[in-house]
């Protein structure tokens, strides 16, 4: 896949009913910018960041996104190897390696109030993607 349709895909995975997305286990998922990772605790169910939701879905982890560990861990983090250099990355790095853009994926590019709301952050993937040529 090209930079801009993986950001494509997740700008519609964000899009779709949060009930349909791919869950870790067993789990119904979450969305929540502030954190970098998917978390599962008693509190908050299990929530995870923009990049943690991608690395849930079957296509994105086809095309080599993933996250660490197993589905009954307390945190899970993403993985992407950075085709630069070759090495694994993890977190905010690792989505930064696999979309190729870092601002996309971190919560202080984001007011406080879009940081929850998931079709928030796909109008910017969107945005973003549409000014990326087509391949």
């Amino acid at each position: 896949m090209t930079q801009r349709e993986r950001l494509e895909r997740l700008a519609d995975l964000l899009d779709t009913d949060p009930a349909t997305w791919p869950t870790d286990g067993d789990a119904p998922v979450g969305f929540r910018m502030q954190t970098d990772w998917l978390c599962r605790t008693p509190s908050c169910g299990t929530v995870c960041c923009v990049a943690g939701l991608a690395a849930l879905d079957p296509v994105l982890r086809a095309d080599g996104l993933s996250l660490d560990g197993e589905p009954d861990r307390r945190h899970r983090y993403v993985v992407a190897t950075n085709p630069a250099t070759g090495r694994a990355e993890v977190g905010y790095r690792a989505a930064a390696a696999f979309f190729g853009v870092t601002h996309l994926f971190d919560p202080d590019e984001y007011p406080e109030s879009d940081r929850t709301d998931p079709t928030a952050v796909a109008a910017r993937i969107r945005k973003y993607a549409a000014e990326l040529p087509r391949e």
